[in-house]
């Protein structure tokens, strides 16, 4: 009768000189096609419609329309596990030290940087008052920025 098409096969893709064309339509997913060759077979559908042509909705999910049984969606747990995503929860420290580099705290680093070398150089106690003022607002920062990223 008609032989299958596999993917990038594009004798089949052509119209005519096949006995089904239909039928080997459908079993060629089309894979790597615009829009102008689907509408041009009156193929034009969603990708996974489009990747699975001629192919039951029930035989993809290998379970019938009332769904698994009892026997299977208990070996199913136990080959697969539950159906949930792992999450990776990062320490409370590094949470913690992540909150010192951020954008706004390295330019609070910056300023205390730029700070302490001008105090250095003229031995003022004015620029030593800076210098603790901005690192108590580093601190501040960093406290009020570690709580909401533990609320979240």
């Amino acid at each position: 009768r008609g032989r299958r098409a596999s993917i990038g096969d594009d004798a089949t893709m052509s119209r005519g000189g096949g006995e089904d064309e239909d039928a080997d339509l459908r079993s060629t997913p089309l894979l790597g096609r615009g829009k102008e060759d689907s509408a041009a077979y009156g193929t034009e559908t969603t990708d996974d419609a489009r990747f699975y042509m001629g192919v039951e909705r029930e035989s993809l999910l290998n379970t019938g329309e009332s769904g698994l049984n009892e026997d299977e969606a208990a070996r199913r747990l136990e080959l697969f596990g539950p159906n949930q995503l792992k999450v990776k929860e990062d320490s409370m420290w590094l949470k913690l030290a992540l909150e010192f580099v951020q954008p706004m705290p390295m330019m609070i680093w910056a300023a205390i940087l730029i700070e302490s070398i001008e105090t250095y150089i003229h031995q003022s106690m004015d620029g030593l008052v800076d210098v603790i003022v901005l690192v108590v607002l580093q601190l501040l920062n960093v406290l009020v920025g570690f709580i909401e990223e533990m609320k979240a």
